[in-house]
C-alpha cells in the first residue's frame, strides 16, 4: 500500500506565488499570509493575517483522527485553516477548511462523517501533488484518492481511537 510522502507541520508564513496556476476565480488574489491563532481538539488553527476564525461546532475528533490516520497522517501534520474570502485554504498546506466543521456536524452517521473528512482531507492531499489550480488533474486526483482511500476508512471505522 502506497502512503503519501511524510507531510511536513503546518506554518505561519506567506505563500509562494503560482502565476498561470490558480484557479479562475482567483487569478488576481495574490500569496497569503497564514498565522497560527489557536487550536481545535489539539489540531492548530490558522487564519489569513490572523483574522479571527468562525465560531465552529467541535468536530468529531476521534473520525477524523482516524482518517488523518488512513491517509498515513498525524494531527501535527494538518491544520484546520479560515480565509474569510471563501478561497480555498487548501491549495498549499494540509489545511481543513474550518467553514466545513458545520456540514460535518450535519452527516447522518459516523460512516457519512468519516467520508467527508476523507473527501476533504483528499482535497488538500491532492493539491500538495497537483499545485493550487483547480483543475482537471486536481479533480481526477482527488477522485482517485477518495477512491483508494476510503474502503479502508469505511472497513476500520470505529476500530482505531488516538
Amino acid at each position: 500500500r502506497r502512503r503519501p510522502k511524510a507531510a511536513a507541520p503546518p506554518s505561519d508564513g506567506l505563500e509562494q506565488s503560482h502565476e498561470g496556476q490558480q484557479s479562475p476565480a482567483h487569478l488576481n488574489a495574490g500569496p497569503r499570509t497564514w498565522r497560527r491563532v489557536g487550536s481545535l481538539g489539539g489540531v492548530a488553527i490558522f487564519t489569513v493575517d490572523g483574522q479571527p476564525p468562525p465560531h465552529v461546532p467541535s468536530p468529531d475528533m476521534n473520525v477524523l483522527w482516524h482518517v488523518c490516520s488512513v491517509f498515513g497522517l498525524t494531527f501535527g501534520q494538518i491544520a484546520f485553516a479560515y480565509d474569510p474570502s471563501g478561497r480555498c485554504v487548501c491549495e498549499e498546506q494540509l489545511f481543513l477548511d474550518m467553514t466545513r466543521i458545520p456540514r460535518a456536524a450535519q452527516c447522518f452517521s459516523p460512516e457519512s462523517v468519516a467520508t467527508f473528512w476523507t473527501s476533504e482531507l483528499a482535497l488538500a492531499v491532492a493539491h500538495k501533488g497537483t499545485g493550487p489550480a483547480t483543475d482537471e488533474r486536481l479533480v481526477q486526483v482527488h477522485t482517485e484518492l477518495v477512491a483508494y482511500m476510503l474502503p479502508s476508512v469505511l472497513q476500520n471505522q470505529g476500530r482505531t481511537q488516538p
